[in-house]
């Protein structure tokens, strides 16, 4: 009986230490700006242009920085072939996952403006399985401000670069870490004057509870208790009250995958100016089933970006396509 009884002080003294531990660690991260735990360029990055091709009337150059703190960056610049004699408005797309080749294909007919492509330090998004690797996943998912902004700081050095009239997309993932990239572009001196939040929410724990891919379903408050616990500096909610610029926050009416909760919260974080539109439908994606939700999506954000000044006016004729912004 003594023994048991000995055991089971142990155990209660190690679970009581376990959670003052975690309550310790908690309260430190939230008294810090989560800017202090987002890594920047230690130096000017080395360059490599990896390919370059030209289809469809637009040259495609696949660049490479590596920083020897963040590591190696990817992203492909979409530009008009021939380049016009002037500077041209930046357009950078963070997607849902991928590369930035593969989610800037579906943008079309781009016109004199300058679409970029990010190319995520990760394949696809974190499973249950990917536990044992969760220090260096968390290290890669906390890089992408500062990588963003690695590609930023060169992009808007080159001599076709408005610095001006720089825009930020995000969809579906790349909503959750657009507000950060903005925050620490703009602690980097990049000016961000559009920003577009697609199918997203806020904040992470919100996102992970009511996702109901997840299984089993009581999971998930334990998995969303752990991912904002270990991935607060990048969380939307943190960063999106500081920003300053103009915003279109597009949604579904039937998203499967981000919960109303998470996507309500999101639009009320949204500083203003903003735009806020619902689109039918579920989820955007660039599978085939969700490619008609894709056009629609990218059609009211060239929309909006046309109306506020933020990109050359593309090739094709608007027609009435865009009226509807003038009665929101």
């Amino acid at each position: 009986m003594a023994s048991l009884a000995r055991k089971a002080a142990t155990f209660a003294a190690a679970a009581i230490l376990i959670v003052a531990a975690l309550a310790t660690t908690t309260t430190w991260w939230i008294r810090h700006d989560p800017l202090y735990f987002l890594p920047r360029s230690a130096s000017a990055p080395t360059v490599q242009l990896d390919r370059v091709e030209h289809r469809a009337g637009r040259v495609f150059e696949h660049v490479t920085l590596s920083d020897t703190r963040l590591e190696s960056i990817g992203f492909t610049v979409s530009l008009p072939d021939p380049l016009p004699g002037r500077k041209l408005p930046l357009i950078m797309v963070l997607g849902g996952l991928g590369t930035g080749e593969h989610n800037i294909r579906a943008i079309h007919d781009a016109g004199d403006n300058i679409v970029v492509g990010y190319d995520w330090p990760f394949a696809r998004a974190p499973r249950t399985s990917d536990l044992l690797r969760l220090p260096g996943l968390r290290a890669q998912v906390l890089s992408v401000p500062g990588q963003v902004t690695t590609a930023l700081h060169w992009l808007v050095a080159q001599p076709w670069s408005d610095a001006d009239r720089v825009s930020l997309i995000g969809f579906s993932l790349g909503t959750v870490a657009a507000p950060a990239v903005q925050r620490v572009a703009t602690m980097e001196r990049i000016a961000i004057g559009w920003t577009v939040l697609a199918y997203g929410g806020a904040p992470i724990d919100a996102l992970v509870r009511g996702d109901a891919r997840i299984r089993p379903g009581w999971f998930r408050p334990l998995l969303a208790f752990g991912a904002e616990l270990l991935l607060a500096p990048v969380d939307p909610a943190l960063h999106l009250p500081g920003l300053v610029g103009r915003f279109l926050v597009l949604g579904s009416t039937d998203d499967s995958i981000v919960s109303e909760e998470a996507s309500r919260s999101l639009e009320a974080l949204t500083p203003i100016p903003k735009v806020t539109i619902r689109l039918p439908g579920d989820h955007v994606g660039t599978g085939p089933d969700r490619e008609a939700l894709l056009a629609s999506a990218l059609a009211v954000t060239r929309c909006w970006l046309l109306a506020g000044g933020a990109v050359n006016s593309p090739e094709f004729d608007p027609g009435g396509e865009c009226e509807f912004l003038g009665r929101l």
